[in-house]
């Protein structure tokens, strides 16, 4: 296409040879950067607190990615003003921030996507960030909570480590890991003697004493004490009461544990919230929380109860505070939080009122994950912790549009025109009927739990029509992935974990009745592997046994890619080796080393696969490789854009992959290729004229010998060359309506036959059904007819008793005010009609007119066949009327008229239309 190569022109970009191959001839491609697909704010953590002057204000640490560090801002509640705002120095995410009353200062903990935990500090008064250094070497600081007498004390991952950070001696003292195994400190209550800690994968609830240093563990109740992948969040201590949030295998409970008697007193089944409020201080006993329904509770700490509130706020408490916002209609101390998109709201107890606000944040692009070619040829771009949505790029027009909620996507799949996607965390399965308008109703599905300890579904492949096999990764310090059996339709799931001991299965391929499936050694974040090397191994998805395994690369940690070629064989990626398997010798019979960077990917989210025809293009360890078949060696396509996601294309074979961690790029190939193009309809389904446009390119000059386009494999056009306009059109009147194959096949001395096939619906008929059913009651929108009429006149009424009279009709309508009555229906392009009536006079028909008409002005009367169809016993006569309305010209309404003469005479029963092109 003549526009995408001019805006290409500026953008050819010769790419650096393969890190370790010898011999590759660096090519040079065609290379466009389309932007940055999905933006949004999001601060995983937040704090309140007051500025040099006791004005309420809230704190916000929002994400940044790999090309732009996070954003701190202070927000002034009474105001609604952004007072201060400043990219952090180094770092880009944290889950770590709280106010220190003490010294009236905000601590935050910063991480990078590198690793490592740097602590900040903002002082109300000096209004600047400092750095106060890096408290754990080698850690991302995971929680933060500062005691009242100002210690800071922090939770880190990998290691699960407890440290306190003094302010005023500007030590740093470890606690080192303080539960053995546990990779993530999760929750922190930090008080005058004592602190609280929760950790994470297998939720464990300890407390610390500050003096000594002893450690003493809190067993959490049953059924709670035996979850898997669980977690220990959000601890707060108030009224002697220890509120402790657990979230596990798909669910969450508050637990509230009584400290003077050492016993759990109450669990709170799936709270919607993050945070408890600090005691009401009208009463000195009340705490608030969000519950799951969304509304607010009022928790009595004395009788363990709660009551229901009318506020029901749209977000998630982050963090609570009493605020005096010096306004007449918030008399005394109103209830903030914040919300994890910026958000704040406040509530006044003594008079109910309440409101919210959006803080004025600068945010940033959302770190990309996957994407892939969609049923309906578009590209759909998943992000990491994305509220925002997903992303779906339309190549036509290079448009990015953004489909709200669909989640954290770990991996995407195809069966039949749905998407089907996976979603963190709790292996959620989710599918989206790209037919339909996303967001409508139940398109996308809701997400469907995997179960089992899984977080992340990978990779997908359908067995069937209506089942198809996922991998997926486990919950956090877990081992033991697993296959997943799932029916999309019916949403029902089967699950086979541990497939391979100690391993996760990430990719997938189904060949005839079996599957093949890659593992990584890599279990659930925050635990080390216990196995050595990753296999390929063979599942029998109805005995649900593994009938074999392969070492394909010795030594790798991840098989992460798994493809079928178009010579059968079976391809891989194995932590950045190429392999060729071979299913009926089931032996590797080739590998390609192409790269030893070091990319630490533990899924191997950098590892891909793609055959356009017999091209197979890779992506590993950031670089993009094509590599030809013949000669088994490799040519560098992209390299220094850190490739991750993997690689597709759009129906003109060109390639889209995700680079520079939030940008989407698209690559033409420097090989021949053909590619059809046509207007694709809202509807998805074509009528009338279709103008398909052939682009053929990358054919050396005189190499073309013929240029075919076939529909249904039937020759509509050839010629040595594509004409000049690239255009071709194809009346789909003239196809039965369904689905047909349009291909494009182009044929060089040389460069062999490229070939390009697409399928698509036409639709170029159409039927209306007329079953004269009564108006039915719309309760706020009044009475609402149910007519499939354009228009009629008002001397109508249905009928809707002795339905035994008129052969099963109990829906008739009926003439009744003695003149002359009509019914308009709009039928372009109308081919045939059918009246059927009921009347007991003979010469009923004499009443009766049926006209056309192509503008609504001018009528024609038409003929019709008739027939009496059967007699009831009381004497009325179903008649049948019907023609073929093919001889009467261009056709856009149709007419029936009832004379005054006939008022009861004539009962209709039924009208049936068929028609041509909508117009």
């Amino acid at each position: 296409m003549l526009w995408r190569k001019l805006c290409r022109i500026a953008l050819l970009l010769c790419c650096l040879a393969p890190t370790i191959q010898a011999g590759s001839t660096p090519a040079t491609v065609v290379l466009q950067d389309l932007g940055q697909p999905i933006t949004q704010i999001l601060s995983h953590d937040q704090a309140l607190g007051f500025g040099p002057d006791g004005e309420p204000q809230a704190y916000f640490i929002v994400g940044g990615n790999s090309n732009i560090t996070a954003e701190f801002a202070v927000v002034d509640i009474r105001t609604m003003q952004t007072v201060f705002s400043q990219r952090v120095p180094r770092g880009d995410t944290s889950w770590a921030i709280d106010w220190s009353t003490h010294e009236k200062a905000v601590y935050i903990g910063i991480s990078s996507s590198a690793g490592g935990g740097e602590l900040l500090r903002y002082r109300a008064e000096e209004g600047k960030l400092e750095s106060l250094g890096y408290p754990v070497s080698g850690q991302r600081l995971w929680r933060l909570d500062v005691a009242p007498d100002g210690v800071v004390f922090g939770g880190t991952y990998p290691g699960g480590i407890l440290f306190a950070y003094d302010p005023y001696t500007r030590r740093t003292q470890s606690y080192g890991q303080v539960v053995p195994g546990e990779s993530y400190v999760q929750g922190i209550e930090a008080l005058e003697t004592h602190v609280w800690f929760g950790t994470q994968p297998n939720a464990k609830l300890g407390r610390l004493d500050r003096q000594s240093g002893k450690i003493t563990m809190i067993p959490l109740p049953e059924p709670y004490a035996g979850w898997g992948g669980a977690t220990t969040y959000d601890l707060y201590e108030r009224n002697d009461l220890l509120f402790a949030r657990v979230t596990g295998d798909g669910t969450s409970v508050m637990l509230v544990y009584h400290i003077p008697t050492d016993k759990w007193v109450d669990a709170i089944a799936a709270p919607g919230t993050r945070a408890v409020s600090p005691l009401d201080p009208n009463d000195g006993r009340t705490v608030y929380f969000r519950l799951g329904n969304g509304s607010m509770a009022a928790y009595d700490t004395e009788t363990l109860t709660y009551k229901q509130l009318a506020w029901a706020p749209t977000g998630i408490p982050g963090d609570f505070a009493w605020i005096d916002l010096q306004n007449p209609d918030y008399p005394g101390l109103s209830l903030a939080f914040t919300y994890y998109y910026g958000r704040i709201y406040v509530y006044n107890p003594a008079t109910g009122r309440s409101f919210m606000f959006q803080a004025e944040l600068e945010g940033a692009a959302n770190q990309l994950m996957t994407l892939t070619r969609g049923p309906d040829n578009m590209i759909y771009i998943g992000a990491y912790l994305s509220p925002p949505g997903m992303s779906r790029l339309d190549p036509a027009t290079d448009k990015f549009e953004l489909l709200a909620g669909a989640g954290q996507i770990e991996g995407y799949g195809v069966l039949g025109s749905k998407l089907l996607f996976g979603v963190y965390p709790n292996a959620g399965l989710r599918s989206y009927d790209t037919r339909g308008v996303w967001g409508s109703g139940s398109n996308p599905t809701a997400a469907v739990s995997t179960g089992y300890n899984q977080d992340r579904p990978k990779s997908f492949a359908a067995l069937n029509d209506d089942l198809v096999v996922v991998a997926s990764a486990p919950a956090t310090g877990q081992h033991g992935g697993a296959l997943t059996l799932w029916n999309p339709t019916t949403r029902d799931i089967q699950v086979f974990r541990n497939l391979i001991p100690q391993q996760a299965p990430i990719s997938v391929a189904v060949y005839k009745d079996t599957v093949f499936a890659g593992t990584t050694i890599h279990g659930g974040f925050g635990s080390s592997p216990v196995t050595h090397e990753a296999v390929l191994f063979e599942w029998d998805p109805v005995t649900h046994e593994v009938l074999d395994r392969w070492v394909p690369v010795k030594g790798a940690a991840m098989v992460s890619a798994l493809t079928w070629g178009p010579d059968g064989y079976l391809y891989g990626l194995a932590t950045g080796t190429l392999f060729q398997f071979d299913p009926e010798k089931r032996a590797v019979v080739r590998t390609l080393p192409l790269s030893n960077r070091n990319f630490n990917f533990a899924y191997g989210d950098d590892l891909g696969l793609h055959f356009i025809d017999e091209h197979l293009y890779v992506t590993t360890r950031g670089i993009l490789f094509h590599v030809d078949l013949e000669t088994w060696t490799p040519t560098t396509l992209v390299d220094g854009k850190a490739i991750k996601g993997g690689v597709t294309s759009d129906i003109s074979g060109d390639l889209y992959f995700i680079g520079d961690n939030t940008h989407v790029y698209r690559l033409v190939p420097p090989f021949p290729k053909v590619a059809i193009h046509y207007p694709r309809p809202n509807t998805g389904t074509l009528r009338g004229d279709l103008w398909v446009k052939m682009q053929v390119d990358g054919f050396a000059p005189d190499d073309l010998q013929q240029v075919e386009l076939l529909v249904d494999g039937q020759v509509v056009f050839t010629s040595q060359h594509v004409p000049e306009t690239k255009e071709w059109k194809i009346d789909t009147t003239a196809l039965p309506d369904g689905e047909h194959e349009l291909l494009l096949r182009a044929t060089g001395k040389t460069a062999g036959t490229r070939q390009h096939a697409i399928r698509f619906s036409s639709a170029n008929s159409w039927t209306l059904e007329e079953r004269f059913l009564p108006a039915i009651d719309g309760g706020w929108f009044g009475t609402i007819s149910q007519l499939r009429t354009s228009t009629e006149s008002a001397g109508w009424q249905h009928v809707t008793d002795q339905g035994t009279e008129f052969f099963g009709d109990a829906d008739r309508l009926v003439p009744t005010k003695g003149t002359e009555q009509f019914l308009i229906w709009s039928t372009p392009r109308l081919r045939t009609y059918e009246i059927v009536l009921y009347t007991q006079d003979p010469q009923a028909l004499e009443y009766l007119e049926l006209a056309v008409s192509a503008d609504g002005t001018v009528w024609r009367a038409v003929t019709y066949d008739s027939e009496e169809v059967t007699t009831s016993p009381h004497g009325w006569r179903k008649m049948r009327l019907f023609g073929d309305a093919g001889d009467f010209g261009p056709i856009r309404e149709f007419r029936l008229t009832v004379g005054a003469a006939a008022s009861a005479a004539i009962q209709l029963g039924h009208a049936d239309f068929a028609g041509g092109v909508w117009e």
